[in-house]
């Protein structure tokens, strides 16, 4: 049995994902997501009416960070697939919640494959003040003016002063809606397969 690095995985991992969404142009596939003004970065991440977040763990990585990454990944992410090296499957069962998808890489004749040993199942307990962290300062501001929020003095807010008022404000389902829908608008934002792509692997 080969060693599989996090770019084997990666690489096998964005041209499954460029498969199944291909033809969907409302999905969104982003590359080291950034949650928490940065301090955890989820490997892959798709929106499209809801968000699916990708982690990595390859038979080269400990799992020392993981449950740093679990904490906040349980806050935002509707669902969560860890894909293991076949040296971590063991482990990695007792390790994340039940709730998480479970996908292993494995090396056959054609290259590096992917097998499914667990589906994810919806995450119930997506936390608002967490998710509402997702949004850059202009875009809450922009919400705040759009849901007749917005009062002068918060041109000068804090980012954290806006995203609580969007925290407090809106039903976390309508805001769910809100964030991926700025989340699409970016530009050129680590971005693996954009909307409108026809799929080809980057």
């Amino acid at each position: 049995m080969g060693t599989l690095r996090d770019r084997d995985i990666r690489l096998a991992l964005i041209n499954r994902l460029n498969k199944l969404y291909a033809h969907d142009p409302h999905t969104l596939i982003l590359q080291e997501f950034g949650l928490f003004e940065h301090r955890v970065r989820i490997d892959l991440a798709v929106v499209n009416g809801m968000m699916l977040g990708f982690e990595i763990k390859s038979d080269a990585d400990t799992l020392e960070r993981l449950p740093y990454q679990q904490e906040i990944y349980n806050k935002i992410f509707d669902k969560v697939v860890i894909v293991v090296g076949e040296s971590q499957v063991n482990k990695i069962d007792a390790v994340v919640p039940k709730w998480w998808g479970i996908w292993v890489a494995y090396i056959n004749t054609n290259g590096v494959d992917l097998r499914i040993a667990r589906e994810p199942s919806e995450n119930q307990n997506v936390d608002p003040n967490a998710l509402v962290r997702c949004l850059w300062k202009q875009e809450a501001l922009q919400i705040i003016k759009a849901k007749q929020l917005y009062e002068k003095k918060l041109d000068k807010a804090r980012r954290s002063v806006l995203w609580g008022i969007l925290a407090d404000s809106i039903p976390v389902d309508e805001l769910k809606t809100l964030v991926f829908s700025y989340l699409n608008r970016r530009d050129g934002w680590r971005i693996v397969l954009p909307q409108g792509s026809n799929g080809g692997s980057h």
